[in-house]
């Protein structure tokens, strides 16, 4: 079965990246939640996917340049959302069957994200996807995390030695990457395929024809009744 990952969670429901979009994605059925983090000057992880917060946010400030307590205040006055800590994301996914896939790129992250999960006892519910010198942090700080390896392309794939070394269970692309030959061969190397971002029902149809072993979309809910809909 393809795995369902809800990008950023809900967000055509609710702002990207805030606790009700990732509640309202694993209350529809997602396996997975995707997430990003950003690291605030005081050293607290958040959830945010660009560097700034004027695009959601309304601020021209940068995330790093604020702490924990400022970031809080953001949002508040309007009521609905506001920016999540990690440790409030990794709250909500506990007593699920959800998990989360933690997606970053800065190895400074890596670390405290570790260390993050490990606290909350939720290892087996996250998986870490980024660049190679990304989750190559990651693996040194847990040397059972569960790793995707994210790319544009599979040309961009490191080579076997660092493969090895990484131990990724996904190889996690572009979706305009795969054809079924590519597919085929990430599986007889052994590793799963992860296809991101999509939101045309003709086109999840076509990767799970395939064989993509997940699929992330902005539309969590037409990404499962496609998947209800190829199951019978």
């Amino acid at each position: 079965m393809t795995l369902a990952v809800a990008h950023r969670g809900d967000p055509r429901r609710f702002r990207e990246n805030t606790l009700p979009s990732l509640a309202s994605a694993l209350n529809r059925g997602a396996d997975l939640v995707e997430i990003d983090l950003e690291v605030t000057r005081d050293g607290h992880l958040v959830l945010l996917h660009d560097a700034t917060l004027r695009r959601l946010w309304w601020r021209n400030a940068h995330v790093r340049e604020l702490t924990l307590a400022q970031v809080r205040e953001i949002g508040r006055r309007r009521g609905k959302y506001r920016v999540p800590s990690f440790d409030e994301a990794l709250e909500l996914i506990k007593g699920t069957k959800g998990g989360l896939m933690v997606d970053f790129g800065e190895i400074e992250l890596a670390e405290p994200a570790v260390e993050a999960v490990a606290r909350h006892g939720l290892n087996e519910q996250i998986l870490y996807v980024g660049g190679p010198v990304a989750m190559s942090r990651v693996r040194e700080h847990a040397a059972h995390a569960h790793i995707g390896l994210s790319g544009d392309s599979l040309a961009r794939v490191p080579e076997a030695a660092v493969l090895r070394d990484l131990r990724p269970e996904y190889i996690n692309l572009r979706w305009r990457a795969y054809d079924a030959a590519s597919v085929a061969r990430c599986h007889a190397d052994g590793y799963g395929v992860s296809a991101w971002t999509v939101d045309s029902p003709r086109v999840m149809r076509r990767l799970m024809d395939m064989g993509v072993d997940m699929i992330i979309s902005n539309r969590i809910g037409r990404l499962l009744d496609v998947r209800a809909e190829r199951q019978g």
